[in-house]
């Protein structure tokens, strides 16, 4: 993870907006996020705009900050996001430690 995604002031994480089109084809805005040791995370996304007029989407950082909290995220480390098929919109997350923390 960089440090825009686990900073103090502001915890969001950006989502390619063309995943959203293709994948996220409810006028539902949750997501839950999926641990690999099965605890769940609730959060949402939100559409928006950059100065330059580009779409993009974020996860919304209420949900996102308790996830990283939660997981003890550390810059370097990497999370895949695997959607699953199911009612809602369901984000596998699976995290892989930055070899370089001892500490994991």
């Amino acid at each position: 993870m960089g440090p825009s995604y686990l900073g103090r002031s502001r915890h969001g994480l950006n989502i390619p907006m063309w995943f959203v089109e293709r994948y996220f084809k409810t006028d539902d805005k949750c997501i839950t996020l999926w641990g690999s040791d099965g605890r769940t995370w609730s959060t949402s996304y939100r559409l928006g705009r950059r100065s330059c007029g580009k779409r993009i989407a974020e996860l919304l950082s209420s949900g996102w900050k308790i996830f990283v909290q939660d997981n003890q995220l550390k810059f370097g480390d990497v999370c895949v996001f695997v959607l699953i098929k199911s009612p809602g919109i369901l984000l596998k997350v699976v995290i892989f430690r930055n070899s370089e923390d001892a500490d994991h």
